[in-house]
């Protein structure tokens, strides 16, 4: 189905429809709200924090990790499992080494980088984000909002407002200039975002 409810039957039309509205919804030119007060955003990340996450591991920290990953794990259906790791490090291990020094010089990330973001991301992701949290429930806000929709008749200074805000498909609407943005106010170092 289309925009105003046209129902597409043909392959060829719902192949249009489909390509047209991706590419609608990842247009580089889509406008987006700049930010206007940028000190409204936390500086999580200090300079320490940087130097951490950018800095190559040890030998010793990429066996640590390869050592700690569940033994049957694969990183692709025809891929090694960590028990191929740990029970051939001393023949690997160069090769291995030489992939984790490549990521740090601009290859895409591996999966033991987020080892390294256990400690950083409990700062930066609001207490109220509860959705994608281990731990959290988006009932948590659920409850949350009937707490204050009891409280709304409260008697307090300057009174009560509620707003809903429509929400829907905004990870699919995100324009990546802005997500640049923010990881730069957060205080994340250039190495993880185009520079314009």
């Amino acid at each position: 189905m289309g925009e105003g409810g046209v129902v597409f039957d043909k392959e060829q039309d719902i192949f249009v429809s489909g390509v047209d509205y991706f590419k609608h919804i990842f247009n580089k030119d889509t406008i987006t709200t700049p930010i206007t007060n940028p000190f409204i955003v936390p500086k999580c990340i200090s300079d320490t924090d940087n130097e951490m996450l950018i800095k190559p591991p040890s030998e010793e920290e990429v066996w640590n990790t390869v050592k700690d990953m569940i033994n049957d794990s694969t990183a692709d259906p025809d891929g090694f499992t960590t028990k191929f790791f740990v029970h051939s490090w001393n023949i690997i291990k160069f090769d291995v080494l030489e992939a984790v020094k490549d990521f740090f010089n601009g290859s895409p990330y591996p999966k033991f980088f987020s080892a390294i973001l256990v400690d950083i991301l409990p700062r930066i992701i609001s207490i109220n984000q509860t959705h994608f949290v281990k731990g959290r429930s988006i009932f948590d806000n659920i409850l949350l909002v009937q707490e204050m929709t009891l409280d709304i008749n409260s008697k307090v200074k300057g009174g009560n407002i509620i707003y809903k805000l429509d929400i829907s498909k905004a990870y699919d609407n995100l324009n990546l200039n802005f997500l640049y943005k923010m990881l730069s106010l957060f205080g994340f170092s250039q190495v993880f975002y185009p520079v314009e």
